[in-house]
Order: structure tokens, then C-alpha cells, then sequence
């Protein structure tokens, strides 16, 4: 695995996602589901791009090998990221033909129902990031002291605000497991989860360079 877990005595509780955010299947809300079938859902289903890939494995390089922190907070914060995501798939001025979520020649309604889907996915994606971080999505102590350190600077800022693109890779990584875990997932649920997660890769990759 790319992100490895902390010492023992740093780990979370085997319920810590269960009790800290509740069930995956708040992402996106549907209608009822109740007679739809429940999804099964393979975490090696959704995958970074081999580009993405490859910035993490030099991510882990330059943490795990060299010893080496990232400067915080970043310029270009997982909120920005993904306001700046939200903002290019509804932006009419851009050509967004290679979106899979275009929302080009629809109608109103459509469009204001899809606007609805992919602001609450992305609403989602940073609490998950805000939850996740200090406990999935650290190499080492030392990213851990730094957080601390972090905090006592910035006590009233979400992680999503103080931690960049590389981290939000690292919680892209081990997302897919959290979504396998998380049970009754309906069909049109997964579908449009899994959508909206390569569209999103996707994006950052094409964009990589900005962040």
C-alpha cells in the first residue's frame, strides 16, 4: 500500500469511521432505494491514473525515505481544489467535452439536479478528507507532529484548508476501501459515486500542474 498505517499506539479504533462519519451512502442522495438492489462494489475497481500513481510514489520518497515535510498550509488548499472542480464542470464559457458529467445541451432541471449530486459528493470527499487525515493519510510520526504543531497555529481551520493536493491523493487512495466497507449501497448510488471519483482523477490529473 502506498499509505501505511502509523505505530500501534497511534492507530484509530476499529469504529472510528463508523462513529466519527457515519455510512458512505449520505454522498449522494436519491430517492428511495429501498426496492433497488444492493451494489457489490470491489475497491480495486476505482484507480488513480498511472500519473497520479507515480506522484505519490515520489511522495513517499521525499516523506518516508528523505525525511522530508511539506511546507503548511499550501497555497492551493483540498478546499480550492475542489471548489475549483465544482466551479469548471458548470462554467459554459469552458469546453468541457471530456467531462463525464458534462451538463452541456441538458435542460434546467437536469442540470440543477447535477449540480445538487456533485456538490454534495464533494461536500462528502472533504469531510471524509478532514476525518481521515490525521489518522490514514500520514507516512510517519513526524507528519503527525507537524500537524500538531499546525493546530496550535491554526485551531479554528479544517485540515481541507491547511493540506494540499498530495494529501488529497493519499485519501483518494484509500477511499475505494472505506467505500467497499459500507453496507446497503444501492446500484444508482455506487454508480454515481464511482462516476463522479474518475471524473475528479480525472481532473487532477489534466490539472496536476496548477496544484
Amino acid at each position: 500500500k502506498i499509505i501505511k498505517e502509523v505505530e500501534n499506539s497511534n492507530e484509530a479504533d476499529d469504529n472510528f469511521v463508523n462513529s466519527n462519519f457515519g455510512p458512505t451512502n449520505d454522498i449522494v442522495n436519491f430517492e428511495s432505494v429501498a426496492n433497488e438492489d444492493v451494489a457489490i462494489f470491489q475497491a480495486s475497481s476505482l484507480q488513480l491514473s498511472d500519473d497520479l500513481k507515480q506522484l505519490l510514489e515520489q511522495d513517499h520518497e521525499k516523506v518516508e525515505i528523505k525525511q522530508t515535510l511539506y511546507t503548511l498550509p499550501v497555497s492551493f488548499s483540498v478546499k480550492k481544489i475542489l471548489d475549483k472542480y465544482f466551479d469548471e464542470q458548470f462554467d459554459d464559457t469552458l469546453n468541457n467535452t471530456e467531462s463525464m458529467i458534462s451538463t452541456r445541451n441538458r435542460t434546467s432541471s437536469y442540470n440543477k439536479e447535477i449540480r445538487l449530486i456533485v456538490k454534495e459528493f464533494l461536500a462528502s470527499l472533504e469531510m471524509y478528507f478532514n476525518t481521515l487525515l490525521p489518522h490514514y493519510l500520514f507516512y510517519n510520526l513526524a507528519e503527525k507532529q507537524q500537524l500538531k504543531e499546525l493546530k496550535e497555529s491554526h485551531s479554528h481551520v479544517s485540515f481541507s484548508q491547511l493540506y494540499g493536493f498530495i494529501h488529497l491523493l493519499r485519501m483518494l487512495v484509500v477511499f475505494p476501501e472505506f467505500l467497499a466497507s459500507t453496507p446497503g449501497l444501492a446500484k444508482k448510488q455506487l454508480d454515481a459515486i464511482c462516476k463522479l471519483f474518475q471524473d475528479l482523477t480525472n481532473f487532477l490529473s489534466k490539472n496536476k500542474h496548477l496544484f
